[in-house]
């Protein structure tokens, strides 16, 4: 699954072919992740979508994610990380919990290796004169 502007949500089976799914949101959507039972995808004004089967799509409102930059599924768990150090989490995507990050610095990026999760801060690129 890839998402972009306007509510644009396309899938592929075996990463061949790629389609549009019918999707009733407009705005812009910056993540999708896949947690073995269903879709979750995120946009920028803070809205979350749900879907088993990328035909019905369940919305909420998760105001405490209006700064994320990034989310991972972790097999359990649902990490959401962002500006000044935000970690949260959540088993049900629906009730999300603080995590303690470490740091004080955006996060921009967050994956599961399999045994532990990682955030770290991104450093900032050089762009020359």
């Amino acid at each position: 699954v890839a998402v972009g502007e306007l509510g644009t949500l396309v899938a592929s089976v075996r990463n061949q072919d790629w389609s549009a799914v019918t999707f009733a949101g407009q705005e812009k959507l910056d993540y999708a992740v896949w947690t073995g039972t269903h879709f979750w995808v995120f946009s920028a004004e803070g809205k979350m979508y749900s879907s088993p089967n990328l035909k019905s799509w369940q919305a909420d409102k998760i105001t405490a994610l209006s700064s994320l930059e990034c989310m991972a599924w972790s097999d359990k768990t649902l990490v959401a990380v962002g500006a000044a150090g935000l970690v949260q989490v959540t088993t049900d995507g629906r009730v999300w919990k603080n995590a303690t990050s470490g740091t004080t610095e955006g996060l921009h990026g967050v994956v599961w290796t399999g045994d532990v999760r990682r955030a770290r801060p991104l450093p900032e690129v050089s762009r020359g004169n």
